[in-house]
């Protein structure tokens, strides 16, 4: 089968890689002000691994919890318990900001397995970080983080996708069945620029998209059906 050639102008720099970055606004302020009972954190990374981290105030922060456990004062209520494996990330009586970031981010990184904490926060007065990266490779889809916080003072930033290095061959196997796929693909063919794409780098030129990539959807599509 015809294999097409990524931009060659794209380097790895260009491309970055999949992170993102939690932070709070105080890291020797106390965490109750900032992390409530069953807040939640959804991270699933770009290999497809899914978790949900609750702030408990009670039990042992990576134990799963399910509906109906005890979270502290409160029980974990369906609406959270459905949307992945639950785990527990404990808040301890006057535990500071960081120290509360901090243990959900080794969680994050343990639980996760290609996630790891590239800096974590420090127990300082002003605002503090965990900065969270994956490695540069093959992922199917894209990194997603939803941070669901009373307060507001927990916030998400700096959410990168990478490059996932999808090959063309992978986009069209499910071009049928995937309005977003197509997208990128007709993306491909009409674009050359580095940067204007979804995921820059996977531009068919000029002489790959009459000589290499029509003839190739056709050759590809006729072996996975």
């Amino acid at each position: 089968m015809t294999e097409f050639s990524y931009n060659s102008n794209v380097t790895n720099a260009n491309r970055g890689i999949p992170s993102f970055t939690l932070s709070v606004p105080d890291g020797d302020a106390n965490a109750d002000v900032v992390f409530a009972e069953q807040d939640y954190f959804v991270v699933t990374s770009s290999n497809g691994q899914k978790h949900v981290f609750v702030i408990v105030t009670t039990g042992s922060s990576g134990t799963v919890i399910v509906e109906g456990d005890s979270t502290g004062s409160l029980t974990l209520p369906a609406n959270i318990a459905n949307l992945g494996t639950c785990i527990r990330v404990l808040r301890t009586n006057l535990a500071t900001q960081a120290a509360t970031l901090n243990t959900l981010g080794s969680q994050i990184e343990t639980l996760n397995d290609i996630i790891t904490r590239s800096s974590s926060a420090s127990s300082a007065d002003g605002p503090q970080t965990n900065v969270f990266v994956e490695p540069a490779g093959y992922y199917s889809r894209p990194l997603s983080v939803d941070v669901v916080v009373a307060s507001g003072n927990v916030t998400l930033s700096a959410i990168n996708q990478g490059d996932r290095y999808n090959t063309w061959e992978t986009l069209v196997a499910n071009a049928d069945d995937d309005a977003e796929i197509s997208a990128r693909i007709k993306d491909g063919m009409t674009s050359s620029a580095l940067g204007d794409l979804p995921d820059p780098g996977y531009n068919i030129n000029n002489t790959e998209y009459a000589s290499q990539f029509i003839p190739g959807i056709a050759s590809y599509k006729k072996k996975v059906k």
